[in-house]
């Protein structure tokens, strides 16, 4: 079932056996896919080097998530505190638990500082990506006037994308 309703009003009857879904952007969600889009076209190396980060960042994540799982499982193969302290399995999983832990606690902070930095480059073009947001939602609120004005987003993103190549100061 679905609904051209911004918000839409059904019985408690027809609630209880539906789930409601709502497929529309919101101003901020736009506004930041806008960024996004304008980052990768201008400095594509720099955007590509903070999906990196991110990406490493996740990585480091489940590595912790990873190591801890390993301590644990050491742990729990060895009830008996006697057996803890003898069990050399788990001491070298302790062992490399700290090392890893160490190198990607390193890595974590370094990529704080690179990921900053990029943010605050890309926020110096925050005011393009608003102001589009702000027209997209003009344009789509021409459909009120009549319904001949109908565009989707992909259309506004590939309009703002041509701008940003055709724009007088790109070289």
């Amino acid at each position: 079932m679905t609904t051209t309703l911004p918000n839409p009003n059904y019985s408690p009857e027809t609630q209880v056996k539906v789930t409601l879904l709502n497929f529309a952007i919101t101003p901020s969600g736009l506004e930041e896919q806008m960024l996004y889009q304008f980052v990768i076209q201008e400095m594509p190396e720099q955007q590509k080097r903070k999906d990196v980060i991110v990406q490493q960042n996740a990585q480091g994540a489940k590595d912790l998530l990873k190591i801890e799982e390993q301590i644990l499982e050491g742990l729990t193969k060895n009830k008996e505190i006697a057996a803890i302290l003898d069990s050399d399995e788990l001491i070298v999983i302790l062992d490399n638990s700290k090392v890893t832990s160490d190198d990607i606690n390193v890595r974590l902070k370094e990529s704080a500082i690179a990921e900053k930095e990029i943010d605050e480059t890309r926020e110096k073009y925050r005011e393009v990506a608003f102001r589009a947001q702000i027209l997209f939602f003009t344009i789509v609120d021409l459909a009120v006037i009549d319904p001949m004005y109908q565009y989707s987003l992909q259309w506004f993103a590939a309009l703002f994308a041509s701008s940003i190549d055709n724009s007088p100061g790109k070289g």
